[in-house]
């Protein structure tokens, strides 16, 4: 028999409700304090393609996004942090 860990609900950010200019170090923030198998979930009004990019390209293989929801107005992705 495996012990199961309990599901745990994402950190969501929606970026509306944050200052100007800083969304990209609250967004990158918050992933750098997660545990591995945690998420977050961020809300936006574009595709945050180009976080995806920068992810991929500085935490290459640390990461998995989930696209909950793909516009037209609003995106919510899911992002976990890998082991």
């Amino acid at each position: 028999m495996h012990p199961t860990v309990p599901a745990v609900d994402p950190i969501t950010i929606d970026v509306a409700s944050l200052p100007a200019g800083s969304c990209r170090q609250t967004i990158e923030n918050t992933f750098e304090s997660l545990a591995p198998g945690a998420a977050l979930e961020i809300v936006v009004d574009h595709d945050p393609a180009p976080l995806r990019q920068r992810f991929a390209s500085t935490r290459p293989g640390a990461s998995q996004w989930t696209y909950l929801e793909a516009g037209p107005t609003t995106w919510r992705v899911r992002v976990e942090r890998l082991a």
